[in-house]
């Protein structure tokens, strides 16, 4: 029976908002919550320091060779240096074109613009695919993955401004970074499951490396390589009987 001493009408609680009962499900919603509310904050400050460092009218460094490639390619060229020039590979990333050249359409009085959203975008991808990675597979229980996620966010985007120059510079460094998570999770993934459409998938993403990130290579031959060590079937085991130091003795 309850007891109500303050006389007072007891409300039932709005749907969804009643706390679980135990108190393992009860510290697994208040870290949930909390979680959630960590990683809005820190993308808001993120937000704002990318907006801070905007500028459409500066165009420097890989940026302005991404922006004049995009500018080629959309009028014919291939991948040409100098308009109706032969094909000059210079870029560090060709593929960061997929990102650049359909910007540079939508807004071709303003390179920067074009540059800074690509950039963006790529940042964006880098930080939800490493934090769908730390969630997904990182060791411990949910709330510990939780945690985890939320301090590699916080240390990113928001103690160090590294990560903010980045997203707003024009260059392909974070394109670079997502292309890494996203073979890491295809990895995974693959040797979760062993589907062939994540096998597919994986084998796509590492042949496309070189054109992604050139000096990333040698990585996903090290996600294949450790696939293969971790995946083979394990050797049955020795019969040790066969190496018996000691002649059977039989009894009569």
């Amino acid at each position: 029976m309850l007891v109500n001493p303050t006389n007072r009408p007891i409300l039932p609680a709005a749907p969804g908002t009643a706390l679980p009962a135990s108190t393992e499900d009860r510290h697994d919603w208040f870290s949930a919550r909390a979680a959630l509310i960590t990683t809005t904050l820190c993308v808001a400050v993120f937000c704002l320091r990318v907006l801070a460092r905007f500028s459409a009218f500066c165009v420097w460094d890989d940026a302005y060779m991404f922006t004049r490639y995009a500018e080629n390619l959309l009028h014919g060229d291939f991948l040409a240096w100098n308009p109706g020039g032969p094909p000059v590979l210079g870029l560090t990333a060709p593929l960061y074109l997929i990102l650049v050249a359909p910007l540079h359409y939508l807004v071709p009085a303003s390179p920067g613009l074009a540059v800074w959203g690509a950039s963006a975008i790529a940042t964006g991808c880098f930080l939800v695919g490493l934090r769908f990675l730390l969630i997904r597979h990182g060791a411990g229980d949910p709330s510990t993955r939780r945690f985890g996620a939320v301090l590699v966010l916080f240390l990113l985007t928001v103690t160090s401004p590294e990560l903010a120059a980045l997203a707003t510079s024009g260059m392909d460094t974070t394109f670079g970074l997502f292309w890494i998570t996203a073979t890491l999770l295809l990895a995974l993934r693959l040797g979760a499951t062993s589907g062939k459409a994540f096998a597919r998938a994986l084998g796509v993403v590492t042949a496309l490396t070189f054109w992604a990130r050139p000096d990333g290579v040698l990585f996903p031959l090290l996600v294949l390589g450790s696939l293969v060590r971790v995946c083979a079937p394990a050797p049955p085991p020795p019969d040790w009987s066969t190496w018996s130091l000691v002649p059977p003795f039989h009894c009569r």
